[in-house]
């Protein structure tokens, strides 16, 4: 009996930590805050959490996989805009967008 009830608390135990990464890993949940976070680091861009909240279960995003490469890809989309020309510096002239969903938000540095 108490062999049974042993093997039964090793089994939930290892269901419990089978979503958990290798020995040693952890797994950060990405979250919207935690990509506004990332983004606003990399490049003083605000996303708005809509934004953030659609692109989260794009392909893009989801091959990302942490916070600090989706704020990645938001930084190349969001390439600041010549005021001259009205052009981003990357010559692209439409809305910053990622998968179809489209950014919005501020620089705030």
């Amino acid at each position: 009996m108490f062999r049974k009830a042993l093997l039964g608390i090793a089994v939930a135990c290892a269901a419990m930590l089978g979503g958990c990464a290798g020995i040693g890993g952890t797994t950060t949940p990405v979250t919207v805050q935690s990509v506004e976070d990332a983004t606003v680091l990399a490049c003083g861009f605000l996303p708005l959490a809509a934004s953030v909240t659609a692109l989260l279960p794009t392909p893009a995003a989801i091959a990302a996989g942490t916070a600090e490469a989706i704020a990645a890809l938001i930084c190349k989309a969001v390439a600041p805009v010549n005021p001259t020309t009205g052009v981003r510096h990357r010559g692209v002239a439409a809305a910053p967008s990622i998968d179809g969903v489209v950014i919005h938000g501020t620089f705030i540095r």
